[in-house]
C-alpha cells in the first residue's frame, strides 16, 4: 500500500514532471483494487495525468486519515491550481475525481477546529460544488448539442466507439468517461453528486453501455456505492434528466 508520505512526495513534482505523476497514479491504483485496463488508459490521459494523480493522491490520504495535516492541505492547493475558471479540471473525467476529492477533504476539514482549516474547507467546497456545477452542466445537452446514444450504435461497425459531443466545451465524452465520472461520484455523501451519478446510472443502463465490459464493472461497483448512500440518506434526492434525452 502507497504510504502518505509517498503521496505526498510524488504529488510534490507531479504538475511539473509527468514521470513523477505516472508513478504517483500507478501506485495508487496499484494499491486498490484492480480498474479495467480501459479505464486506466482513460485516467492517465498525458493531457490531465497531473489533474487525475494528484486528485486520487488526495483521496486516498484522506481515506488513510481521520483529520487534516499540512500534507493534506498541500495537496488540496496543488489541485486547486489546476481548476479551470469555468469551474472544470480539463476534461468530464479529470473534473469528476477531482470534484471527488475536494468532497472529501471538505468534510475532514470540517471535522477539526481552527480557522485556517475552516477556511481550507470551505475553499474545498466552493471548488467541488463549480466543478459539479460544470459537470451538471455538461450533462444536460443544450439546443447546439450533437451526441448519440449507445443504443443507436449497437447495430454498426463502431458500437463501442459511444461518442457525445458538447459545444459548451467539454469535447468529446464516450460511455467509459461517463463511468469514470459515475464510479467516482457514487457514494458521496454531497446532494449534487448523488444527483449526478443516479442520473449516469440510470442514463448508462438505460442506453445499453453495459455491453462494454469495462463499463459494466464500474456501473456495479457504482450501483453498489449508490445503494448503500441511499440508504443513509434521507430523504431520497431525485434523479436529474437523462443525459441522454435531447432538449426540446
Amino acid at each position: 500500500m502507497i504510504s502518505l508520505h509517498r503521496i505526498a512526495r510524488l504529488a510534490s513534482n507531479a504538475s511539473l514532471d509527468p514521470s513523477s505523476a505516472a508513478l504517483l497514479l500507478d501506485e495508487i491504483l496499484g494499491s486498490s483494487r484492480p480498474l479495467p485496463l480501459g479505464a486506466r488508459l482513460r485516467l492517465e490521459a498525458p493531457e490531465t495525468l497531473a489533474t487525475v494523480s494528484i486528485a486520487l493522491g488526495l483521496s486516498r490520504f484522506t481515506d488513510l486519515t481521520f483529520t487534516p495535516s499540512p500534507d493534506s492541505a498541500s495537496l488540496v492547493d496543488r489541485l486547486l491550481a489546476h481548476q479551470r475558471e469555468e469551474g472544470s479540471f480539463g476534461s468530464l473525467c479529470a473534473t469528476a475525481v477531482a470534484s471527488a476529492a475536494l468532497l472529501k477533504a471538505s468534510e475532514q476539514f470540517g471535522r477539526a477546529p481552527g480557522g485556517a482549516i475552516s477556511e481550507l474547507a470551505q475553499r474545498c467546497e466552493i471548488s467541488a460544488d463549480r466543478a459539479l456545477a460544470w459537470l451538471s452542466e455538461q450533462l444536460t445537452p443544450a439546443s447546439g448539442a450533437r451526441w448519440q446514444s449507445v443504443g443507436s450504435l449497437l447495430d454498426e461497425d463502431d458500437a463501442d466507439e459511444f461518442v457525445w459531443e458538447h459545444d459548451a466545451g467539454v469535447g468529446s465524452a464516450d460511455s467509459l468517461d461517463l463511468a469514470i465520472a459515475l464510479w467516482q461520484l457514487a457514494g458521496l455523501s454531497s446532494t449534487r453528486a448523488r444527483s449526478i451519478a443516479d442520473a449516469l446510472l440510470q442514463s448508462l443502463d438505460q442506453s445499453g453501455a453495459r455491453h462494454d465490459r469495462a463499463v459494466a464493472q464500474l456501473l456495479d461497483r457504482a450501483s453498489c456505492a449508490l445503494s448503500g448512500s441511499t440508504a443513509s440518506a434521507s430523504p431520497a434526492i431525485p434523479t436529474q434528466p437523462s443525459v441522454f434525452t435531447e432538449a426540446a
